[in-house]
């Protein structure tokens, strides 16, 4: 017996004719091998390798309006359950957590006063829709409420340590409720995520800590500057840096992850 003569192919060519390609491949031995091949195979099997199958994409701002309406309908059950005197127990985040552990979710949803609901929900569409326009429903909602829950716990366990620190001068959070904390996240992720921040990191090229210095001053300096009475300021804090971090890593761009 002996070794079959290796044979080097070269790249192949496909003649057409109406109803039938000839498939012929050259050996540098010289002589050729052809083979005949259904037409509407041979096309089927190129398309497949140039073309690509459509990504399907549910991107929309669509899910700002289910947010706006889901604070909405929280709002109208705070009321009912207020008649029985269980709002603390089924909306407010408060100390210990771990006692009502569900308000870490249903407290981003659930607002003060009406005047609270509305300026959280006017902020939410003039912010959200450029980011959900950019990510999916999926990503979208589980961004706002992963940052917003983030948020509040944040506010509760820090106000809690800084309050026994005499220097700070911080008064421990009783409770906390409102949508604010996600929606800092998405305008931390707006700053950092647009084409001119990315364009401008690119150009810098700053070291890691030196991108979170800035961002932990940019977000203590919106903080302050959107202070009001009553605001959970450490919430706002947390949200913006939460989503300064996820924008600079384009966590909710589906093409990315």
């Amino acid at each position: 017996m002996r070794d079959p003569t290796p044979i080097a192919m070269v790249e192949p060519t496909i003649k057409t004719t109406k109803k039938m390609a000839i498939h012929c491949s050259v050996s540098i031995h010289g002589g050729s091998l052809c083979r005949k091949l259904d037409l509407s195979l041979a096309g089927d099997t190129l398309n497949s390798r140039q073309t690509k199958p459509p990504i399907m994409s549910s991107r929309s701002a669509m899910p700002t309006f289910e947010l706006v309406g889901l604070f909405a309908v929280v709002y109208l059950l705070q009321m009912l359950s207020a008649v029985t005197g269980l709002v603390s127990e089924l909306f407010v985040l408060q100390p210990p957590i771990q006692d009502d552990p569900w308000t870490v979710v249903t407290s981003v949803f659930a607002h003060a006063d009406i005047g609270h609901l509305v300026s959280n929900s006017v902020a939410l569409l003039l912010i959200g829709i450029p980011v959900a326009m950019f990510t999916t429903r999926v990503r979208f909602h589980s961004f706002f409420v992963g940052a917003g829950a983030l948020a509040g716990v944040a506010q509760i366990v820090l106000s809690g340590v800084f309050s026994v620190v005499p220097v700070v001068g911080f008064t421990a959070s009783p409770g906390v409720v409102g949508a604010s904390g996600g929606v800092f996240a998405l305008l931390g992720y707006l700053l950092a995520s647009n084409r001119v921040a990315t364009t401008l990191g690119s150009a810098l090229r700053l070291p890691n800590w030196l991108t979170y210095a800035v961002f932990f001053l940019l977000a203590g300096m919106l903080t302050l500057v959107t202070a009001s009475p009553g605001a959970a300021l450490i919430a706002h804090f947390t949200g913006l840096i939460v989503g300064l971090a996820a924008g600079r890593a384009h966590l909710l761009d589906p093409m990315r992850w």
